[in-house]
C-alpha cells in the first residue's frame, strides 16, 4: 500500500553487520531545533525503506531509543544555554527606573550662577578671590552639567536631606587677567577649586549644600 511502512524479518548476521547512526549520524535540521520523542519517531520513520526492511519486529523501536538517547542530552543542553542567554538579554536590557527631580531646585542653582558668572558676547566671565585679591578669569565653553539625582546617606537623613542633586562645572581652558600685563595664557581645564554643586531639600525647601561661590563671586570682594 502507497505510504505504508512494512518491517521484514532479518537474520542476526544482518542486524549485526548494520552500524545504528549515533547523533553525529543525524542530519543539522535535527540537531538545530529542539524535537519531541513523537516527532523525532516520526522524522526517523521518514528514513528509506531499504533501511527498515533490514531491521527485526521492534528493531525499529531499538534504533529510535539509541538515536533519541543522545541527542535528548544535546536538546537539554540547548534548552539550559537557550535559558541562560534569555536570562543575560533580560538582564542586560532592563534599566532602573530613573528618580524624580523636583524642578524647583532650578531656581536656586540660577541665583548661585548669577552670583558667581557673568556672559559677554557669549564668553563666560568670573573673579577669583582665593589669592586675596579679586583676580578676573574668563572661561572658554563653560558648561553646566546636570542634574544628577544623588542617593542619600545616613549623615543625609540625620541632618533632615530629603533629596540630594548635584551639578558638574567644566570648561575647556580658563585664563586670568592681572595688571598690568592683562589676560594670561589659556590653561586647560578648570581653575582651582572651580568643580560643582550641590543642592539639597530640607522640610520641602531646596537650598546650596556646596559651591565654589566663596572663591568665584562677581560680589563679594576680599
Amino acid at each position: 500500500m502507497p505510504g505504508s511502512l512494512t518491517v521484514l524479518p532479518a537474520s542476526r548476521e544482518m542486524l549485526s553487520s548494520q552500524r545504528v547512526p549515533n547523533s553525529t549520524d543525524m542530519t543539522p535540521s535535527l540537531l538545530s531545533r529542539p524535537l519531541s520523542r513523537g516527532c523525532l519517531v516520526a522524522a526517523l520513520a521518514s528514513i528509506p525503506l531499504g533501511l527498515h526492511a533490514q531491521l527485526a519486529p521492534g528493531g525499529l523501536n531499538n534504533f529510535v531509543e539509541n538515536a533519541l538517547s543522545p541527542l535528548e542530552g544535546k536538546m537539554e543542553e540547548r534548552v539550559e544555554q537557550h535559558e541562560e542567554a534569555s536570562t543575560v538579554v533580560i538582564a542586560v536590557g532592563t534599566e532602573p527606573a530613573q528618580p524624580f527631580i523636583d524642578p524647583r531646585h532650578m531656581q536656586v542653582v540660577d541665583d548661585l550662577m548669577s552670583e558667581m558668572l557673568v556672559q559677554e558676547n557669549g564668553e563666560w566671565f568670573s573673579q577669583f578671590l582665593g589669592s586675596g585679591i579679586p583676580v578676573p578669569i574668563q572661561f572658554k565653553e563653560f558648561q553646566l552639567r546636570g542634574p544628577f539625582a544623588q542617593p542619600l546617606t545616613e549623615k543625609d537623613k540625620a541632618n533632615g536631606v530629603q533629596q540630594k542633586i548635584t551639578y558638574n562645572l567644566k570648561s575647556i581652558s580658563h585664563r586670568h587677567y592681572r595688571k598690568p600685563h592683562g589676560w594670561g595664557p589659556w590653561q586647560a581645564g578648570n581653575p582651582i577649586y572651580f568643580t560643582g554643586i550641590t543642592v539639597v531639600k530640607k522640610a520641602g525647601q531646596w537650598e546650596i549644600d556646596d559651591s565654589p561661590a566663596k572663591n568665584y563671586s562677581l560680589l563679594r570682594k576680599r
